[in-house]
């Protein structure tokens, strides 16, 4: 009698690869998911990696605090009271040094590769910064030739393109000079510029912004480069700042009040032999070099991608290049730099889409009323290491 051959039914053949299945789908999420090994496994790597960041900025600060004297790093001299962060990305020149002091705030080094094309002097020896425009892959002199190490720079007092710096505004009817704008009592009573008349108030601040632009390019030109604050300034605790995650403060905050506060501002930072300064034209146009010499097009950094209302500093990745934040984003900066005797002039990218304004990073435009609050400018201060 032939035996009854046993095996599965095609019911079961079918349960089972159900339940292969449903078991595969679900070995598939604990592995994959969005709460599955893989993620939580790069959750924990960001956060190992985050961590790790923060103790080496710690211990930087605590390095800074220690360094009584100037050090070298990567090449850089490195002032008194800094330490440079050595954290991955940013411990290279090409990538963008960063240093810090023992507060948290951090700088950026600027390198000048030829000093010459940074500042010139003209006939009367007197200095003069070097301003320049951009295109795709190089730029071009702004109102200003050199022969035979001589510099001429324009002298229209009034008009388009006749950039210039170190200058007063003594020209229009909104001025360092005219009372009536509040200039003269700014210069007294902000930045602590003082006279027996109104001329000698100008001349007094004439001799301060050229004395400080000397003590730049002196500094610059001794340590072929310098430091530039990583984010837009801030103001804290009595204390300016340039720190990540802060207000930047700008010509309406209500500490400033106008340009000549948020300029006093920007030079109120020291740290050992370093002093701040607000950031010159001539020094934006490094940064621009800077770039430009590690192959980015500055004429098509736009801030498209950039939320306009971010009123706190560095909190967006995308606004960072060569790791100096907040370049490209909703608030351009304020400069020393001066358009005619009667402006001076902001730098920088700005967005926004109601009034179809796309300025890219190497952009520059200017405000007629210093005295003004109502011109939301921000700025960047500049060390100067003595």
């Amino acid at each position: 009698m032939l035996r009854k051959e046993r095996g599965i039914t095609l019911i079961a053949l079918v349960i089972t690869i159900i339940v292969l299945l449903i078991l595969a789908g679900v070995t598939i999420a604990m592995v994959v998911g969005d709460n599955g090994i893989l993620t939580r496994a790069k959750e924990a790597k960001s956060a190992t990696e985050i961590a790790e960041e923060n103790e080496k900025r710690e211990l930087a600060r605590a390095e800074a605090a220690m360094n009584m004297e100037n050090t070298t790093y990567e090449g850089v001299t490195i002032p008194a009271g800094f330490a440079p962060t050595r954290i991955d990305g940013e411990n290279k020149v090409e990538d963008g040094l960063v240093i810090t002091d023992s507060e948290g705030n951090e700088f950026v080094w600027i390198p000048i590769n030829n000093i010459k094309e940074f500042y010139g002097k003209d006939i009367n020896n007197q200095l003069h910064g070097k301003l320049y425009t951009y295109n795709s892959t190089s730029r071009e002199n702004l109102n200003w030739s050199e022969e035979n190490d001589i510099m001429t720079v324009s002298h229209t007092d009034s008009g388009p393109n006749t950039y210039r710096e170190p200058s007063i505004l003594k020209g229009g009817d909104t001025n360092d000079g005219d009372d009536g704008a509040n200039g003269i009592s700014s210069l007294k009573n902000i930045v602590g510029i003082l006279g027996d008349s109104n001329d000698s108030v100008l001349n007094n601040w004439k001799e301060e912004l050229e004395s400080s632009f000397e003590r730049m390019v002196n500094s610059a030109k001794k340590y072929n480069g310098f430091f530039v604050s990583r984010y837009e300034i801030s103001y804290n605790n009595n204390k300016v700042e340039s720190k990540k995650n802060t207000v930047a403060i700008t010509s309406t905050s209500e500490s400033v009040g106008n340009w000549y506060g948020l300029f006093q501002k920007a030079r109120e930072y020291s740290c050992g032999n370093v002093k701040s300064y607000m950031i010159w034209g001539c020094q934006y146009d490094a940064i621009l070099k800077y770039f430009q010499d590690n192959g980015i097009d500055v004429t098509k950094v736009i801030g498209d991608d950039i939320n306009i209302d971010d009123k706190y500093t560095g909190v967006n990745e995308k606004d960072k290049i060569k790791n100096i934040y907040d370049l490209k984003g909703g608030r351009v900066e304020w400069t020393l730099e001066s358009l005619s005797l009667e402006r001076r002039t902001y730098r920088g990218g700005y967005f926004e889409v109601k009034d179809d304004w796309k300025w890219n990073i190497a952009h520059r435009g200017f405000n007629l009323n210093l005295s003004d609050s109502v011109y939301g400018r921000t700025t960047r201060m500049t060390l100067i290491i003595e």
